[in-house]
This record gives C-alpha cells, structure tokens and sequence, in this order.
C-alpha cells in the first residue's frame, strides 16, 4: 500500500469550530452561509414524533432511515433535543444516531462578490481518450503509480475525432482538472488572453484533430491556504509524502496565501486521485457564463473566499 489513509470522523463537536452556526447553550454565533446537516439513526417512535411535531421526515417510519435538513433553526432543535445535556443526564439518543454536515449553500452577497471561482467542471463529457485502458500512463508521467501523485503530461492526448453538440464549446472527460474546448472559440477568445493550447491526436490516423483543443493551464503562483479548512477524507502517499486532500463541500474554496494575478490556474495542491483543483478569476468566469460553458451556479462554481470572506472567519 503507498498510500496511508486518514479518515476523518465527523461528529459533531469535530465540526463545531468551523460551521456557520453551531449550537452553544444560549450563545450562537453565525454566519451567513448556511450548511445542511445529514441525520440517521435507528428511530424509534417517539423520535419520529418529535421530527414530525417539527414537520420533518414525514415519510421517516421506525427502524434505521436518515433524512437532510437545511434551515438553521430546525437544526438547532434537533440538535437540542438529542444532543444537549439534560440536567445530570443527557437525553436518551436512538441507536447508531449521528448527525453529519452535508453541504454548504452561499446566500447572493457572498457568491456575488466573490473575485475568484472554483471551476468544478465545464460540461458533459464527451467521448474517452485512447486507448482508453493505458491513456493515463501513456500520456502522464507519475511520481507514483498508485495515487497518481505528481502527474505531469508528457505527450498529447489521443482521441477519436469529436463531434460537439449544438452550442457546445468545452468539455472534460474523467479528469476534473483537464478542460477542452472547440478549437474556434479557443482561437477567438482565450488566446488573446495569453492562455496556451496543447494539440490532440486523432488516434485512428496520427493527424492532428481541428474541432477542439486541450487548454493548457499554468500552476499557480502560490499555495492556497489550507489551515483552517476541512477536506474530509485525505490521503497521504508513502512515496512521496505529498498529501492529497478531499474534496471539499463545507465552506468558501480557500485563498491562496499570496496574491498574484492569473486568468486560469490549477492548484499546487494536489486532491484525491492526484488532481488539480481550478481557480478562474471573475473575468473568466463571466466569460465561461457569457457563453453558456458553465451557468452561474453553485453546482458549477465554488467562490473563493476574499480578503473580508477570510478576515471575518478567523
């Protein structure tokens, strides 16, 4: 095995420090984003009472079942009503009961003003590269084999030629910090920018293909900020000691430590499976939107957090 496994046990003391909002007696402190929590347990009747009585889980019936609840002040109750001490004594809790936050929403002022995005993925993927079961070693070098730690591109990619959909200008494949776009919207708005291409390959005669390319995105210039920030479930790789992070769904996507000024950069960190996370700058990102590669949305964007995002959290 090179690689060590950290699981990280989300209780809900783990998560106290950092969520929005956290129950502390009559003290609550908040913030404006606002987190679902996941709850399961093996429910007893007088628990879906309860649950009901706050119109939840009204397709709940006894025995194990979970259910997600997004608005704080429900949260707060059932939190209160399992998990607070009662006296001398805590409340009875159901069997196997736990509760886990789930994921983070971001009200308009925050997603709004945000100056840097987390480009999750531009589109459906089309098509794989070839061959498909030796691609990533036949086009990648690896420091290691078995996390695919420190990946670097050696060759181009070898497809099968592409036939986008109507309107379509990008895509990805399995990969999420590897982008390809039609070659003429390439050509026509991200040159200009100063960003680079790498040709791709038709794989059945060796001939470079005209209708996309792959964009070729620079490091970035500084580490991101990663104290402070959970990522649930990391790796890290004996033969390297390079740590790759969980994906990350609770909070803002963190700063970098130094700022610098980029279009489109990948991360210096790496992530689950040896990838790369994407930053794009607000220009980039209303351009992407302008026409209809990503939507303005935060299943597609994660915003960064700024200067006044990241002073107020500490």
């Amino acid at each position: 095995m090179a690689c060590l496994r950290m699981t990280a046990m989300y209780t809900y003391k783990k998560w106290s420090s950092f969520l929005p909002w956290t129950y502390h007696g009559n003290t609550k402190s908040t913030r404006a984003m606002k987190v679902s929590y996941y709850f399961s347990a093996v429910w007893r009747k007088k628990d879906l009472d309860f649950l009901k009585s706050l119109g939840l889980a009204k397709n709940l019936k006894t025995g194990q079942g979970h259910f997600t609840v997004s608005n704080p002040e429900l949260c707060e109750k059932i939190f209160e009503y399992f998990e607070k001490p009662d006296g001398l004594l805590k409340k009875a809790k159901p069997d196997k009961y736990y509760s886990i936050p789930a994921s983070v929403s971001f009200n308009k002022e925050e997603f709004n003003s945000a100056n840097i995005y987390n480009l999750r993925y531009t589109g459906d993927s089309l098509g794989n590269p070839e061959p498909f079961e030796s691609y990533p070693f036949n086009t990648f070098n690896f420091e290691c084999v078995e996390c695919l730690s420190g990946k670097k591109q050696k060759h181009d990619f070898r497809m099968n030629p592409k036939k986008l959909k109507k309107y379509q200008k990008s895509f990805i494949l399995f990969d999420y910090d590897i982008i390809f776009f039609e070659r003429d919207f390439y050509l026509s708005f991200l040159k200009p920018l100063g960003l680079n291409h790498r040709n791709i390959i038709n794989n059945k005669t060796g001939e470079v293909l005209q209708e996309v390319v792959q964009l070729d995105i620079p490091e970035a210039k500084s580490k991101l900020v990663i104290q402070g920030h959970e990522f649930g479930e990391s790796e890290i790789c004996k033969g390297t000691g390079k740590t790759q992070y969980g994906i990350q769904t609770l909070d803002f996507f963190p700063p970098f430590e130094e700022e610098f000024d980029f279009t489109i950069c990948k991360t210096r960190e790496e992530f689950i499976g040896g990838l790369k996370r994407i930053l794009i700058s607000r220009d980039f990102m209303e351009l992407m939107v302008e026409h209809k590669i990503v939507k303005y949305n935060q299943y597609q964007l994660t915003p960064v957090k700024n200067n006044e995002h990241f002073s107020s959290a500490l």
